[in-house]
């Protein structure tokens, strides 16, 4: 450090201080231990301190080029110099000029930026402002992976670019699609969705043509995660070709991806409304999700799950109880838009859940109920409705009983054996009892040794017990959700749509059916409840489709709520009537408009004319 001082000192220019830096950088790149080493010795010793001691003071002294050097190294080591000198070094920067005024080089223009995105540094508006200048003019002779790094910093820093830049854009990309790869086309879509920047189709098509080049050429694990991301973010249906390719690659390098990159995957394919093959895509994911059981963390299995349910494609049984098993561990992590996505999701599938996850669900939902937003409680209620169908397949006599245990030995995945092995040694390592198996779960495990007529007695028994637990949590459910909508109608509630409405009203509609939320049908409280909701459905009601409508006139007729339906259909009616009657004199003010324009059009046309006339003649 001795050493180091004297020698930055002694370095009026700042050359060797760019030498000291790249050999630093170098040393960080020989392997993990040294980039940890180099890490801990900058955060220990007084490097930094003396760094900004030296060049806080002299660095007028500095060139630009130098300045720049500087940055880019601190920002590839990963160590920020301190807010002092960054701004420091914007104000030297903006004395001499501005980037524009001197004549860096393509590496200088381009890396600062670089580095600027991987510090978290927001370049000043003056700074990019000279920045511009300098890049657009030159940017006819910048090679393609200078202007994938360039829109890369941008989408870090959250920068949008500037309409010059972007026609220089494409004219580079137009001019060098010869040179492009699939790698850094993939960069240049990932930038743009996160910049929310449309491309155009050229770079679309020149990007299909290139996946097909993929066959002979891997794909990286990183572009197979950002390539299909991107054209999600930027829907952008990939062609059947393009697909054929990722499938494949998706299938060799499955087992090496992290949970992020699985989870952002299956959030993409289910974004596009894609069908996956099952045998290139959905078997190595669950296997990749069984490999990788242990790093999922609530965000990943609410996600896992609701991506699964938007594809509609069901987990196997034993996949199922692997997640229900996850799901008990950390059912406190879940946020509330975890937990609303998870129900939904079992739900949507027309899975039937375990008691055990009804439970952990209700100690969730408990715990932070004042949270949930009006719509996660509409989706909750919903999925309460959609589960209490699903139960009603369960057996209620010997003879059902009998066909059910008898269906779901027929119904185990051809993979449940391959699962289970892995999942009992995960559940093991986690303190998880694998034999512990509840309804929704399969046929469970003990009644396997059972004689027939006791293992449909026992069967039976369980699904009553089960049934009534069920009742109960909806029971609760009903009563917090009604209590908040009539306190909070004007508030809350009033920020659900005609869709969400009606989704309540059919949940309420076919939970009264079964008797499950007797408590509400109160006649007192029922009154004041469909006052309620009288008032909140009208304003709503207008923009709703003839479907919506259809859903909130059967669940009324089901809720015995029948004298209100013609005066809320008039209601629809007269405000359907002043709507289309305002579209109409909004209709005939426009043509008149247009009538006159064209009139104003013709005149002056005719007086050009004559105008020509007398000047010829």
């Amino acid at each position: 450090l001795s050493l180091l001082q004297t020698t930055l000192i002694r370095d009026g220019s700042g050359e060797l201080s760019v030498v000291i830096l790249q050999l630093l950088y170098q040393f960080s790149q020989v392997s993990k231990e040294h980039q940890n080493a180099l890490l801990s010795w900058l955060n220990e010793s007084q490097f930094l301190i003396l760094w900004r001691d030296t060049f806080m003071s002299n660095m007028d002294q500095c060139s630009i080029e130098i300045l720049c050097r500087h940055v880019y190294y601190f920002g590839m080591i990963g160590v920020n110099p301190g807010f002092d000198y960054i701004q420091n070094w914007f104000e030297v920067v903006a004395r001499n000029g501005g980037i524009s005024k001197i004549n860096s080089t393509e590496w200088t223009k381009c890396n600062i930026l670089f580095a600027f995105a991987r510090l978290g540094v927001q370049p000043t508006s003056s700074f990019m402002s000279s920045w511009y200048n300098a890049v657009v003019n030159d940017m006819q002779s910048y090679a393609v992976h200078s202007i994938s790094t360039v829109l890369w910093s941008h989408a870090q820093l959250n920068l949008a670019p500037t309409e010059s830049f972007l026609t220089e854009f494409y004219s580079c990309i137009e001019r060098n699609r010869d040179s492009l790869s699939f790698d850094i086309l993939t960069t240049l879509l990932w930038s743009m969705a996160c910049l929310k920047l449309q491309p155009q189709q050229f770079v679309i098509d020149i990007y299909m043509e290139l996946s097909l080049k993929q066959k002979e050429s891997r794909m990286k694990a990183a572009s197979l995660v950002d390539s299909i991301w991107a054209l999600s973010q930027l829907d952008i249906l990939p062609d059947r070709e393009f697909l054929n390719v990722w499938y494949a690659e998706f299938f060799r390098t499955s087992r090496y991806l992290s949970c992020d990159d699985i989870s952002s995957i299956l959030q993409s394919v289910s974004k596009l409304r894609l069908r996956p093959p099952q045998v290139l895509f959905f078997e190595p994911l669950f296997s990749a999700f069984g490999s990788k059981l242990t790093e999922w963390r609530s965000r990943d299995l609410a996600n896992f799950m609701h991506c699964l349910a938007l594809l509609q494609y069901p987990p196997g049984d034993t996949l199922l109880s692997t997640w229900y098993d996850r799901f008990e561990i950390f059912h406190f992590d879940f946020s509330t838009t975890e937990l609303t996505c998870c129900l939904w999701a079992i739900a949507s599938l027309r899975c039937t859940p375990t008691d055990v996850f009804l439970a952990r669900w209700e100690d969730g939902f408990s715990a932070q109920r004042e949270l949930f937003t009006p719509s996660q409680l509409a989706e909750c209620f919903w999925a309460m409705a959609r589960i209490h169908i699903v139960m009603s397949n369960l057996p209620v006599d010997e003879v059902g009983a009998q066909m059910y245990l008898k269906r779901e030995r027929s119904l185990q995945s051809r993979f449940d054996d391959h699962w289970m092995e892995r999942a009992d040694r995960s559940n093991s390592a986690m303190k998880v009892d694998p034999s512990r198996r509840h309804l929704g779960r399969g046929k469970p495990p003990r009644l396997a040794g059972m004689p027939n007529r006791d293992a449909v007695l026992e069967l039976l028994d369980q699904c009553s017990i089960y049934k009534e637990r069920f009742a109960e949590l909806v029971r609760s459910y009903t009563r917090y959700f009604m209590m908040r909508w009539e306190q909070n109608a004007d508030r809350e509630m009033s920020s659900l749509n005609a869709s969400q409405l009606a989704n309540v009203l059919w949940a309420l509609a076919e939970l009264s059916k079964h008797g499950i939320v007797q408590d509400w049908n109160n006649v007192d409280k029922r009154e004041r409840s469909r006052q309620v909701w009288l008032d909140s459905l009208g304003p709503s009601l207008v923009e709703s489709g003839p479907k919506t409508l259809r859903v909130i006139i059967e669940a009324m007729q089901e809720l015995g709520w029948d004298p209100d339906i013609h005066p809320l259909l008039n209601e629809v009616q007269v405000a359907v009537s002043v709507r289309e009657q305002l579209r109409k004199q909004a209709l005939q003010q426009a043509m008149k408009e247009a009538e006159l324009a064209i009139r104003a059009a013709a005149e002056r046309a005719e007086n050009e004319e004559n105008a020509g006339t007398y000047q010829r003649q």
